[in-house]
Parts: structure tokens; sequence; C-alpha cells
């Protein structure tokens, strides 16, 4: 009985802990809860999580409901489609698509039904974010438009981000909520991530869009949202050879935190770049060769 009561608490820890980091950041949103889900199992997560829900929405914080929603939504697919054997990689794929997807076609309805202007909705945040980045940075000079023509890949990147976090964190929460993980973790999956070959082409279109003087500004706005969602996911792509490379020369994981924050924070762009050359210089085959020259086809 004494379990059964400390499960039930770490369990409304972690599913408070999801919505106060949805409020705040959004994409640290699904780490707790992806915990929830892991060690709890499927029924407590869904109860817990629409407990809040509802007291959130009976709070009068409908909007907060709607993003906590989306990131159950997007831990509950995955955690399903993972328990079928699709891997990491495909489990993740068709958890950002669907919840997309779902968010996408909910928010036409809503938009279509309430009458509201979503122009002139997107229009007022917008300039409410432009507005705090000026309080940041005055010299920081972003066209409203541009921003909003950017909606569709920032929905897409922000599940990306919230997904891979909550994967990268998965090991660091369970010891500190003292669970014990019953299945293999996937931190090392997302660190030996790889891409498709299709991807460099897929790239390639976004680039040409954004970078040809073409007549209709369409081409413009695909090739920048197309740009925005690969740029993220090659980011992980670097991260995992930066990592390959801290783990090949044994890097101390002081430094590895260190360098791991810098480039999250300060070298996105170039880590992205990294992980795109991999695809012509296979950076991490080469770093094995160095320490393993018998086993040419193995990833560190």
């Amino acid at each position: 009985m004494k379990s059964r009561g400390s499960d039930l608490l770490k369990a409304i820890s972690l599913g408070l802990s999801g919505l106060l980091m949805c409020s705040l950041t959004y994409v640290m949103g699904a780490a707790p809860l992806l915990a929830l889900r892991s060690y709890y199992g499927r029924i407590l997560f869904l109860l817990s999580s629409l407990a809040l829900v509802a007291g959130a929405f009976l709070a009068g914080h409908y909007f907060l409901a709607a993003l906590f929603v989306a990131q159950i939504l997007l831990v509950a697919i995955y955690a399903e489609l993972e328990l079928q054997g699709l891997g990491f990689a495909i489990s993740g794929l068709l958890s950002v698509l669907l919840v997309s997807g779902f968010t996408a076609v909910l928010s036409g309805a809503y938009v279509h039904f309430s009458k509201i202007n979503m122009t002139t909705l997107l229009q007022d945040r917008a300039k409410a974010v432009i507005e705090n980045v000026h309080r940041l940075n005055a010299s920081v000079n972003i066209d409203v438009d541009y921003l909003i023509a950017q909606v569709p890949s920032g929905l897409v990147v922000s599940f990306i981000l919230s997904l891979a976090l909550a994967v990268l964190l998965e090991r660091s929460i369970a010891a500190l909520i003292g669970a014990k993980l019953e299945k293999k973790s996937n931190y090392y999956s997302l660190l030996s991530f790889e891409l498709p070959d299709v991807c460099v082409w897929i790239t390639i279109i976004g680039i040409a869009g954004v970078g040809l003087k073409l007549n209709s500004p369409l081409f413009k706005t695909l090739g920048i949202n197309i740009l925005n969602i690969m740029a993220t996911l090659y980011f992980f792509q670097g991260l995992a050879v930066a990592f390959s490379f801290f783990r090949t020369f044994r890097i101390g994981i002081l430094w590895q935190a260190l360098w791991a924050f810098v480039m999250v924070f300060q070298l996105f762009l170039f880590v992205a770049v990294l992980g795109f050359a991999d695809y012509w210089l296979d950076i991490r085959k080469r770093l094995y060769r160095k320490v393993a020259p018998t086993k040419l086809d193995k990833r560190v």
C-alpha cells in the first residue's frame, strides 16, 4: 500500500512537472510525461495527464490545456508505436507527423467554427514575440510576415525538440525519481541517429526554394519551412557525430555536458552543418577507424 501511494505521488509530481515545463518552455514538457508513461504505465499516465488537462481548462488556461494535450498525444503515440517494435526513429517520425497533422486540423476547425481571423491572431502573437526579442536586443529586426510564414515548421520543430529532449532526459529523470529502467533506454539510439540519404535532397530543395529568385513567394515560404525542419534533424545527427567523438576519445562527462550546452545554445547551425556533412564525410566511421581499424562496418 505504501509503495502504491509513493508511486501515485511520483506520477502526480511528474504530471505537474510536465504541465509546468509546458507553460514555461513548452519543449521540456514531454520529458516528465515520457518518464510517467515509461515507469508507471498507460492507465496512470492517461488518468493523471487528463486530470491535469481538466484542471488547467477549468482554471481558464485554455491555451495551456491545448498545448499540454498535444504533448500528451506526442508521448502516448510514441510510446505505443515503440511497444509495437517500430523502433526509436520510426516511432518518433510517425508520432511527430501524426500530432502535427492533428494539431493543424484541430486548429483549422477551431478557427472555422469560432470565426476567428487567423491572420490577425498570428500577427498579434508574432508582434508580441518580436517585442520580447527587442527588449533583449534592440538591434534585431524581424519581419512579422516572415515570422508568420514559418509557423508550420515551428510547430513541427517544437514536437521534434520535445521528443528528443524527452528521450535524452529519460535516464536522468528515472534516477531522480528512483525508478528502475525496465526497457532499454533510447539514449544511445539518439546519439547514433542518422537520417536517410533522401533527406539530403529534401534539404537541397529547401535551399533552392530560399536561394533562387523565383516569381512566387510560395516557393520561398516552402523552402524556409523545409530548411527549418531539416536543420533541426541534421542538428541531432551533428550532435551524434560530436558525442561519437567524445566517446571515442574518452572525453570526461563534465566536459561533454559543457560542450553540449555550447552546441545547443551557441553552435546550433554549425552542428547542423556538421550533421549534413556527415552524409559525404562519414565522420563516425573515420573516427572508429582510428581506434578499431579491423571493424570498419560499425558505427561508434
